[in-house]
């Protein structure tokens, strides 16, 4: 049995990893499960999979504590951490955000194996996460394919990820000064969380995974390409030196890669929807559109800068997406403001999760103050 545990449990990844947890129960013990809210939907998991853990960042209310209680010893956020990583083999890092970076940092520190959804948290700590690359295992479904493909082929000349490009991929800069919460959450093909869904439209998520690629993978930028694929069937290409290539292929669906992670290096019986190759009409690639959306490009930067830049964004973008969300900057305002936040850097920091989470702070901060002086 593998003793689980899944911090984000009510967010999109936490649900599906759930779906998995349902369909191996035979296999899988839910140690413990863990949310930002006290909520109803957080109750009902804990009635269904009555894990030993559960924790919550809010304050529960008496009523649903008493609930909570006949099924799961609940912790507040700081000991329901602690008791998950004790008590588990595997944690799936599935919160949203930088607010998924001191977990991550507790669970490598422990020297549990973390299926790493939380990019963020390998963006900001690269040295930390390739000290301990044998704990790690990603989930994302690009770097889960790449994971595949790469521990299998070892004479690789470049390494591929795609996007979907998201649903303005053929818009015109005049159509995107206009778009609206709404049209931006509405992903082509992935059902994901609000966060997650703004960084794809605005293909911020996709430069986040270049860099995540490179710490993973220990591959330079330069041998790491980002293509358009907007069928979001492959994942993943590996360009060998003798000049071919091999994909990871499968439906948009993060139950694969989720299951993946947990059961790797094991490979057990998929029982949901898969790929028909006979129903795909076409797959098609192209370039991004980098002077229309310049998320890589800052990306890309800042890799080449490291930290506190890198954490700095990790911070300016949550803000950003935050403010977008809330209708108070518009869609094209968000890498600008980003942009203007990162030439304001003027200090150093150490990659210790105390520097990190000031650097984040002050990237949220900053970028606040400027989207104010805008108004």
């Amino acid at each position: 049995m593998i003793r689980l545990s899944i911090l984000g449990s009510t967010g999109t990844i936490g649900k599906n990893a759930l779906d998995v947890v349902r369909a191996h129960k035979d296999k899988i013990q839910l140690v413990g499960i863990g949310a930002y809210r006290a909520s109803k939907e957080l109750l009902e998991e804990v009635k269904e999979f009555r894990p030993k853990f559960v924790f919550s960042v809010e304050t529960p209310t008496k009523d649903w504590l008493d609930e909570v209680s006949k099924y799961s010893k609940y912790l507040d956020e700081e000991e329901g951490l602690q008791a998950i990583i004790e008590n588990s083999d595997r944690i799936l890092n599935a919160i949203s955000g930088t607010s998924g970076i001191k977990a991550t940092y507790n669970i490598l520190k422990a020297k549990k194996i973390l299926l790493a959804s939380n990019k963020e948290s390998i963006l900001c700590m690269p040295n930390l996460i390739r000290e301990n690359l044998d704990l790690v295992i990603p989930v994302d479904s690009e770097h889960n394919a790449a994971f595949e493909l790469l521990k299998s082929h070892k004479t690789v000349k470049n390494l591929y990820i795609t996007a979907s490009g998201g649903p303005f991929r053929e818009y015109s800069k005049e159509q995107l000064k206009t778009v609206s919460k709404e049209e931006a959450l509405k992903h082509p093909n992935w059902k994901m969380g609000p966060k997650i869904t703004i960084d794809s439209a605005t293909l911020m998520n996709k430069g986040f995974e270049l860099i995540e690629a490179s710490v993973l993978f220990n591959i330079p930028l330069e041998r790491i390409k980002i293509l358009i694929h907007p069928q979001s069937i492959v994942h993943a290409i590996v360009e060998l030196e003798n000049g071919s290539f091999i994909a990871n292929m499968s439906l948009p669906d993060m139950r694969l890669p989720i299951q993946n992670a947990i059961f790797y290096p094991e490979m057990v019986n998929y029982t949901f929807n898969r790929l028909d190759l006979t129903y795909i009409s076409c797959l098609s690639f192209e370039k991004p559109k980098r002077d229309l959306f310049r998320a890589i490009d800052v990306c890309e930067w800042v890799a080449s800068m490291g930290n506190p830049y890198v954490s700095v964004l990790l911070g300016a973008d949550d803000k950003a997406v935050e403010l977008f969300l809330e209708g108070k900057i518009g869609f094209l305002d968000i890498p600008v403001l980003i942009e203007n936040v990162l030439s304001s850097v003027n200090f150093h920091i150490e990659e210790n999760l105390e520097d990190i989470l000031r650097a984040v702070e002050f990237g949220k901060n900053k970028l606040l103050e400027l989207s104010n002086h805008r108004m």
